[in-house]
């Protein structure tokens, strides 16, 4: 059922009757990990998104990002309805 889904009537959902039109954005592709020296490297990729797009000078200042929790060993976050949460 999954299957017919996504190839079926999901599938339409990326061609409309003008134009070309793509679900997925062009140019991207999987990439397997397979070692820790590669994992480090697309997490530090990722870390780094927001300073490439100019939203903050460090990853650490980006507000949503995970790269305190990898480096730094306690941070403390305010979760939804004011609950605190430290995490070691």
């Amino acid at each position: 059922m999954t299957r017919e889904l996504v190839t079926g009537r999901l599938a339409d959902v990326g061609q409309p009757t003008q134009g070309a039109f793509g679900l997925w954005q062009s140019g991207l592709y999987d990439f397997n990990v397979y070692g820790d020296a590669t994992l480090l490297e697309k997490i530090s990729y990722i870390h780094n998104n927001p300073v490439r797009s100019g939203l903050v000078s460090v990853p650490e200042d980006y507000e949503w990002s995970t790269c305190n929790s990898y480096f730094i060993e306690k941070v403390e976050r305010e979760w939804r309805g004011g609950i605190s949460a430290t995490t070691d």
